[in-house]
């Protein structure tokens, strides 16, 4: 009975992603499970999205930039797109870093205490969310070549699903920007200062 959604990327000499995620009635999301296949196009993204049973879902937030892949998945799904899925890549990139981290108001309990959780968990038959959550990197060093703006952002390298993700949370919650708006919010993003991983 609790909200199932799905986080998209896509892809086709890089892989389409496919979350499925799970939101308790607390605001806790899991990834239950994931599709990460290259080489599909958006219509053969459907048909394994369809044969893997991952289309029950209310929402799928998509990669704004690809209206045709989207438009194709909400015809061969009959599931809707949610918008809100652009801004900034720094915003999405905190999103997910405040749901990985204990919240604040619970830093006071014991390590191993049932309610010092992040509000994210991912399933371990989720291999490719766990392994690019755990490779997602920024630069080590300036490079004067690069300049201080290319260091601002993470390597482009196995990004797929904490992209995925971070549309994901852009749509369902908003990100800091929107924060104000009267969209609906079901956590307060702070701006922390930035780890060089997630």
């Amino acid at each position: 009975s609790w909200g199932h959604f799905a986080a998209v990327d896509y892809g086709y000499t890089n892989p389409n992603v496919w979350l499925f995620i799970q939101v308790d009635p607390w605001g806790n999301l899991e990834i239950l499970d994931e599709i990460y296949e290259s080489g599909l196009t958006a219509d053969e993204f459907a048909d394994v999205i369809r044969e893997r049973e991952l289309h029950r879902v209310t929402r799928f937030y998509p990669d704004p930039a690809s209206p045709g892949d989207t438009a194709q998945l909400e015809k061969k799904l009959q599931v809707r797109a949610s918008g809100g899925t652009g801004g900034e890549l720094q915003d999405r990139i905190d999103a997910i870093r405040h749901r990985l981290k204990v919240q604040p108001q619970l830093a006071h309990l014991p390590l191993g205490h049932p309610e010092r959780l992040p509000k994210l968990r991912v399933h371990p038959r989720c291999t490719n969310v766990l392994r690019e959550m755990d490779a997602y990197r920024y630069p080590e060093r300036k490079d004067t070549i690069l300049g201080d703006e290319a260091h601002e952002k993470p390597m482009k390298k196995d990004d797929h699903t904490p992209e995925a993700l971070g549309r994901f949370l852009a749509g369902w919650e908003g990100t800091p920007a929107s924060q104000g708006s009267t969209r609906n919010s079901h956590a307060t993003i702070s701006g922390s200062k930035r780890d060089r991983r997630m």
